[in-house]
Order: C-alpha cells, then structure tokens, then sequence
C-alpha cells in the first residue's frame, strides 16, 4: 500500500500521480470524512458542510475520482462491516481534524485493523490529508500543541484513548502544513508546526515535515518515499528515495512564483525532514 500525505491543495499532482492507478483498479475512493466534524478550528454546521461538498467535488471533477462519503460513526463497534465495505475500494482518504479523535474513531470502527491488514497490498492507495497521514505514526507526542487531546468531539466516552501511542504503522509522525500560512479551510499554519518539530526533537522522535504545496508519498511497505511537487501550468515533477533518513531540507526558503516549469523548484517547497 502506499501513502499519499496532503494532497489537497494542489488537484492537479493527485490527478496525474493516480492516473495509471485509476485507470488500473478504478475510480471508487473511500472519503472518510469524520475528521471535518473534529476540528478544534471550525465548528459551524455551515462550513463543515460546504468543505466536504467543496472536497468531494474536487476530487471528482478535477482528480476524476468517484468520491463516496463514508462515515466511520456508522460502524463503531461494527468492524466486520466496515472491513467489508473497504474492500470495494483500491482507494481510501481520510480527512484531518483533530488527530486524537480520528485515531480513536478509527480504533473503534475497524480502520487501524483494515489499513495494517493491507500494508503488504501493492493495488491500494491510502490518501491522508493532515492527520489522516500522521495517525500512522508510533507516537503522537507534541501534536497536542495543535490538537486537544482532552475533546470528544464524537461522544465517545470510555472508548477513548487519551495516550500518545499510535498505531506504530510507522516509525516517524508525517506532519502536514509546514511553513504554511494558515490553510484556506480555517486553522492554524506553519507557527506550531515548527512547534511540535522543535519539541519531538528535544524528545529524540523520528518527524517528517510536509508542505501543503506538496504530495509526498511513501510506499508502507519498503518505506521507498517520493516527492510529488506542482512546478508550473500543467507540470508535474517527482523526485524519488529524496529523504532516505538524511535531514537534507534544514535550510527552508518560501517557493517563488514560477512562470512554466522550473528545474528544482521542488527542493524549495518540500521540507520533508526525518530525525
């Protein structure tokens, strides 16, 4: 299986890295969009409603995905039925908010259980925006400097787990939105990311920082890792085994406007460090 992390702002890396898969397998993705309905950030009825019709449509019109929306709420307790529902699909996403409530919701609903199930599966995509990638970490330490642990945004009571521990699918957490100014759909940006960096370092923990201009993907099972960047009108570039666990992006400087494609220009927007 492999990981595609925030893919969400540029449409256009998502369409052409999953063109062949679509082509492959289909167009079915799996939109598990719990995670709009555990944001610290954005509470109001109105604008979780609008982001998801927002998210849905672009996934469909310019990705060329089939999106169906599948709420985990529907299957806490229900783990047989939720694995057989994914199994329809050769793509799955799942939407970010507050980390710590999509890991419990997950636990609950069988996700955790069908996602390491199928690690070993070369024919499935995982799409994780935000915390929908870094609940793969092992351990969630200083994400609480973005997210409340202490919510319960899905009334689950006793079956939460107010831990760090994660599901230890890998070793690093994958952490979105660096350098970022504050994202479209409401938030915070880059400032705690930094944050959370500085202090998963002090504490000697794996982390890996990704830009929102950016998709980077990593294979689940060898842990080959690719950097997807937008370089221009209608460009694509990919640079392959870029991090390899060398700390080779420290020196981070904002992407310029680029008018075509620019050799490189990748190395300016992708910040993917790993300790």
């Amino acid at each position: 299986m492999k990981l595609l992390s925030n893919p969400q702002y540029k449409m256009s890396i998502m369409k052409h890295y999953t063109r062949e898969h679509r082509e492959k397998y289909g167009k079915r993705i799996a939109m598990i969009v719990d995670g709009l309905y555990a944001s610290d950030h954005t509470r109001d009825p109105k604008v979780l409603s609008e982001r998801l019709k927002i998210r849905l449509s672009k996934y469909k019109e310019d990705c060329k995905f089939q999106p169906e929306e599948i709420n985990l709420r529907d299957y806490i307790g229900k783990k047989d039925s939720l694995y057989k529902k994914l199994e329809e699909y050769p793509t799955v996403f799942v939407n970010g908010g507050n980390l710590y409530n999509i890991r419990d919701l997950a636990n609950v609903s069988g996700l955790k259980e069908w996602l390491i199930d199928h690690i070993e599966d070369p024919d499935r995509l995982m799409v994780g925006a935000c915390a929908g990638s870094a609940l793969l970490a092992k351990d969630y330490s200083g994400v609480e400097i973005y997210d409340n642990p202490k919510a319960d945004w899905f009334g689950l009571g006793e079956l939460r787990d107010y831990s760090q521990t994660g599901w230890g699918v890998t070793e690093d957490l994958i952490c979105s939105h660096w350098k970022d100014k504050p994202h479209a759909e409401g938030g915070y940006g880059g400032d705690l990311v930094e944050k959370i960096y500085n202090h998963r370092v002090s504490l000697g923990i794996p982390t890996t920082l990704v830009s929102d201009h950016t998709m980077y993907v990593r294979d689940l099972k060898t842990g080959k890792e690719e950097i997807v960047s937008y370089v221009g009108p209608g460009k694509i570039d990919i640079k392959t085994d870029l991090v390899n666990g060398e700390d080779v992006l420290r020196n981070w400087e904002p992407m310029k406007k680029q008018q075509g494609p620019v050799k490189n220009a990748m190395f300016a927007a992708i910040p993917a460090i790993s300790m």
